[in-house]
């Protein structure tokens, strides 16, 4: 089994499932945070386990996580008619959420939505607006969070396949 052959590498898996399960929580960075931790123990480890490609293609991963909101819309997923008040009150109500509904990813959905739906409202003072840009909040909210959870995901992958690539 390659992961029993170190306990570095044992360590590595450790940390790096628990940055996969933090992922998930959609106040966290978790595709960063997976990363971070395969780079760390890639150059501790001197680049045996964790080769320089796999560090390339999960530092692209992380790139294009991190760019999302600007190629996102390039693909139709768009916030229309969402204001920068709107979509502040959709992060603003994303991280009330989640802390004040104990239920991560139901808490962070309903505070983006009440968030960015309250800040349209008071903003335009029409409900029929304010309900329409709670749906693409909630729309932008599910689009991001796939995106972040996915590339956290696709990092570990990259991650597993090169200690299981490597071991010899």
């Amino acid at each position: 089994m390659p992961f029993a052959n170190s306990p570095v590498v044992a360590l590595s898996l450790i940390l790096m499932i628990l940055g996969l399960v933090a992922s998930f929580i959609p106040v966290v960075p978790g595709t960063v945070l997976v990363w971070a931790i395969a780079t760390i123990f890639a150059v501790i480890d001197g680049f045996v386990h964790i080769t320089v490609p796999a560090v390339v293609v999960m530092t692209i991963l992380l790139i294009v996580n991190l760019t999302h909101d600007l190629w996102l819309p390039l693909l139709g997923a768009k916030s229309t008619g969402l204001s920068c008040a709107g979509a502040a009150g959709l992060t603003i109500g994303g991280l009330i959420g989640t802390f004040a509904i104990p239920m991560p990813l139901v808490g962070s959905l309903l505070g983006a939505v009440a968030g960015a739906l309250l800040v349209e409202f008071i903003r335009m003072r029409q409900l029929r607006h304010a309900i329409k840009m709670g749906t693409v909040a909630a729309k932008v909210f599910f689009i991001g969070y796939l995106v972040e959870t996915g590339s956290a995901v696709l990092v570990f992958i990259v991650y597993l396949y090169s200690i299981y690539s490597t071991a010899g």
